[in-house]
């Protein structure tokens, strides 16, 4: 396995979230409010796996080793993939302002953009930087980062545990 691979084996993951949040902001235009427990679930969903440990080996393992192999960073793909990173960051700090101030709305509101990056986010990931990776970085390069994403996700089974728990959770409870 590629070290490309094992991340869009997480990018499948957020993918199911991202169901989650479309079954979400459909109820809520069916008069179904999320409760404040399934909002409290997606941002700590959302900034404990998709911004936290995935985006921590992208960000600390894959595009280093990426921007080494020849591939920019700045005005390059590298570049957009931290840029929509900080966008999907503070969709999330919208998520959590608008339900602390218990404005259901606006929560749906930002979670569904967060939905929309996202999707176009993994697409681009999946489909052209990842690829490019596969391209530039040698098999050898790719194990290295695959097992280094490994050493990392082993020091966190208990947390990865817990995340996959509340996604197969939310899954149910939303009905996605």
């Amino acid at each position: 396995m590629l070290a490309t691979e094992y991340l869009k084996l997480e990018h499948r993951r957020i993918e199911r979230l991202l169901q989650v949040v479309g079954h979400l902001c459909h109820a809520r235009q069916a008069e179904k409010q999320p409760t404040p427990a399934v909002q409290t679930q997606l941002i700590e969903w959302i900034s404990g796996f998709a911004d936290g440990l995935h985006r921590h080996k992208e960000e600390l393992l894959l595009f280093p080793a990426l921007e080494r192999a020849g591939i920019p960073h700045r005005q390059g793909p590298i570049g957009v993939m931290l840029l929509e990173h900080e966008q999907g960051r503070e969709l999330l700090r919208q998520m959590q302002q608008a339900q602390q101030a218990g404005n259901t709305a606006a929560f749906v509101a930002a979670a569904a953009g967060y939905s929309e990056l996202l999707t176009a986010h993994i697409f681009k990931e999946d489909n052209i930087l990842y690829r490019m990776g596969d391209m530039h970085l040698s098999i050898g390069q790719q194990q290295q980062i695959l097992a280094a994403c490994q050493e990392y996700d082993g020091a966190h089974l208990s947390e990865l545990a817990h995340f996959e728990a509340m996604l197969t959770a939310l899954e149910a409870e939303i009905g996605a």
